[in-house]
């Protein structure tokens, strides 16, 4: 009876957790019936996605990569080394500010490197036009990647996103923005502005981890319904990034090789050569706070060779400095919500979010049970010793 009680309450609290989200003072003059905007994304491959962006006036256009993982606004200049084209030409815009600021940025794949400065950049749909500091690369050194320019959008506070500009500027509401990222034929779009309190507040919030990327904390790894959370060896395997501008899963070796040596290279020519759909292909299922995030083949398994496909797993470990990294295999299962201002990670709870309620009931009820057991054993331990 105690222990029914227990979970009721426990039930409640979690409902209610589920439900609630601290607002910035920002967020409280939202109105609660108005329309987000929305920028669209184009889709290459379900494994990059790109805005259309214009930098300067008059405005240049870019298709540039949405990226939640990268600090930086940056495209290419004119006179850049190594940089494909369309380039970016300062000298054709007038109200471009020369920042005086080298920078230097260095990926998995590469790096590059150039000068700040401050001008106009718009998103596609022509609502938002700020003034805010980006990079021109003048050197440019990533072999076979044929990037225009990259939007920043990780959690950093040494640098402003577009959108902390445009609320800085008050040209937005609040600095808030989504992503709700689709395979194709699905649209994909960028979301930001007029957040109502009614959207908000279907939202299931969760604090970062760490201050300079969107991050937290990891309380299940499933196969199907097979529990590997224990299996995860890496240091930091438990926290997961959110990373837009990667393109795979990153994840623990151990988790990798039970996916691929149980239920996918049986059905496989080689690693790079399975068939694109198995009904032997397991989903992977991850637990964050209040969220399970449902990776399904459909999600991780893309084009390869011919009519062949690969799962776009990668060992995580010192590149990622044990950090398990979701990219857009998980963000495409879920509605994203970016709250720098107070650095939180938040899911709206639309169609493609799976309630974790009746997972957390379950493991409350087996550390209740083992609670119990304890306690009965220790009183019958205490009975024998006074015999």
């Amino acid at each position: 009876m105690i222990t029914t009680f227990v979970l009721l309450v426990l039930s409640i609290q979690a409902k209610q957790k589920l439900k609630s989200h601290p607002f910035s003072n920002h967020q409280i003059k939202l109105n609660r019936h108005t329309t987000i905007e929305q920028a669209p994304l184009d889709n290459y491959g379900n494994i990059i996605y790109y805005i259309n962006a214009s930098f300067g006036t008059p405005q240049q256009v870019f298709s540039i990569v949405v990226d939640t993982g990268s600090v930086t606004t940056w495209i290419s200049n004119q006179t850049c080394e190594g940089c494909i084209f369309p380039r970016f030409d300062p000298n054709r815009s007038i109200t471009l500010q020369q920042a005086d600021e080298d920078h230097s940025i260095n990926y998995n794949i590469g790096s590059l490197s150039g000068k700040f400065v401050q001008d106009y950049v718009s998103l596609t749909n022509g609502n938002l036009n700020v003034s805010m500091k980006f990079m021109l690369a003048n050197v440019f050194t990533m072999p076979g990647i044929k990037f225009q320019g990259l939007l920043g959008l990780s959690s950093y506070n040494d640098r402003q996103n577009i959108f902390e500009y445009g609320y800085q500027q008050k040209l937005l509401e609040t600095s808030i923005f989504g992503l709700n990222l689709n395979r194709n034929p699905q649209e994909s779009i960028l979301l930001y502005n007029n957040f109502s309190e009614d959207y908000l507040d279907q939202v299931v919030w969760m604090p970062n981890v760490l201050n300079h990327q969107w991050s937290m904390k990891v309380y299940g790894f499933f196969i199907n319904d097979i529990d590997l959370t224990d299996k995860v060896t890496l240091k930091n395997g438990t926290i997961a990034l959110m990373d837009s501008g990667s393109s795979c899963l990153w994840l623990d070796e151990e988790i990798i090789n039970y996916m691929l040596h149980r239920y996918i290279l049986a059905n496989c020519i080689s690693s790079y050569s399975c068939p694109c759909n198995s009904p032997f292909y397991p989903n992977l299922n991850i637990y964050l706070a209040g969220v399970k995030i449902e990776i399904t083949p459909e999600n991780y398994m893309i084009p390869s060779v011919g009519q062949y496909c690969k799962p776009c797993f990668s060992k995580a470990g010192k590149t990622t400095h044990d950090y398990t990294i979701l990219g857009d295999p998980a963000m495409q299962a879920i509605i994203s919500i970016f709250d720098k201002e107070n650095q939180q990670f938040g899911v709206y709870q639309g169609n493609k979010l799976h309630n974790l309620l009746i997972f957390q009931i379950i493991q409350i009820s087996l550390t209740i049970i083992q609670f119990v057991a304890l306690c009965l054993f220790s009183y019958k331990f205490y009975l024998y010793k006074r015999i």
